[in-house]
């Protein structure tokens, strides 16, 4: 009797403590409602595998005389289990994977890996950390090359992410005429920003903007080219900008007088935002002010080209808008362009 007690809390204790979906959530619950919340977890499996327990038996008891059929039945179970080891490791837009195996806890000896069907190298020795790249259609283990621009949790976009960390409102200074306007907006948006975001933010000329700016603040630029030196220098860096009078998106050029606003990577300093709201001319670059973007209720996508019917129509006076792909890339996927 003591060896069959001994036995049962031996193997209740090791299956206690094997990593799976029951232990993480009794470290889960106790580290969020104590270890009360823990201890009810920790008993769950007194209530539910007692059916389990009785209806296992019941169909093992009846599966004794089958003879050969028992046999093709666990081959079948075997082949199943298989499957969904070799169907496990499965991606959809994924670039790169990396495993962490530190210890033995899984594995008594060398593992291999096999990756959307595809068996990946030789077999690896414990511990390993290993990198795993798409190349093309196929996977192979190593870093690769650098990546290049990508998004990420701290640079993403859309346009409303340039006000999640510390920026500046940057006018232009360069076309006199339209300066004193530009300069009115930028206040007028630090003044909102600070009754709705309850913060501060400088507001500068485009010709005080310093490196230390560039490399400690978001900037967000009034004028296009034409209206400020900074988007001057960035211009040809964005993929949604201004050229020869026209609203270029990739390789569409929109004509008219467009407006448009565009969130990208500082190109003067890829760990920053840069929010840019220009226009065709003048009167577009007042017009590249009308959607606001400080406030609950403004949704504005990482780069939207419109025109003057956004006053009467609203969206119907958009002529562009989307997002870009993990690469900062124009993605045609999420791209709308009126032709």
């Amino acid at each position: 009797m003591l060896w069959f007690l001994l036995s049962g809390v031996s193997l209740g204790a090791a299956a206690g403590i094997s990593p799976g979906p029951l232990l993480a959530l009794l470290v889960a619950q106790t580290l969020r409602h104590g270890v009360k919340e823990g201890i009810k977890v920790a008993f769950a499996p007194a209530v539910s595998d007692g059916p389990v327990i009785v209806l296992c038996v019941l169909v093992l008891r009846s599966a004794t005389g089958l003879g050969p059929a028992a046999g093709w039945l666990s081959l079948a179970g075997a082949c199943f289990v298989a499957y969904l080891g070799y169907d496990c490791l499965r991606t959809t837009n994924v670039a790169r994977v990396r495993l962490d195996l530190d210890a033995r806890l899984f594995f008594s000896r060398d593992v291999g890996i096999i990756i959307d069907g595809q068996k990946i190298g030789s077999r690896f020795e414990l511990p390993a950390h290993i990198t795993i790249r798409r190349a093309g259609e196929r996977w192979v283990v190593g870093q690769g090359s650098k990546p290049g621009l990508r998004k990420t949790p701290a640079l993403y976009g859309p346009a409303k992410q340039a006000l999640m960390s510390p920026f500046a409102l940057v006018y232009g200074t360069q076309d006199t005429t339209l300066a004193p306007f530009l300069r009115h907006a930028a206040t007028q948006e630090a003044l909102r920003w600070f009754l709705v975001g309850n913060g501060t933010c400088p507001v500068l000329p485009d010709t005080e903007v310093t490196d230390a700016v560039v490399h400690q603040r978001n900037l967000i630029l009034y004028g296009g080219p034409a209206e400020n030196s900074v988007m001057s220098r960035i211009n040809a860096s964005l993929p949604v900008n201004v050229a020869a009078g026209r609203i270029r998106v990739g390789r569409d050029f929109l004509s008219g007088s467009l407006a448009a606003m565009v969130t990208f990577p500082n190109p003067l300093n890829r760990d920053r935002l840069v929010l840019v709201r220009m226009g065709t001319d003048p009167e577009a670059a007042q017009l590249s002010l009308f959607f606001n973007i400080i406030g609950s209720a403004t949704g504005i996508p990482d780069f939207i080209v419109f025109d003057r019917q956004v006053r009467r129509y609203g969206w119907h006076g958009v002529r562009a808008a989307g997002f870009f792909g993990p690469d900062w890339k124009l993605d045609p996927n999420s791209t709308f362009i009126e032709r």
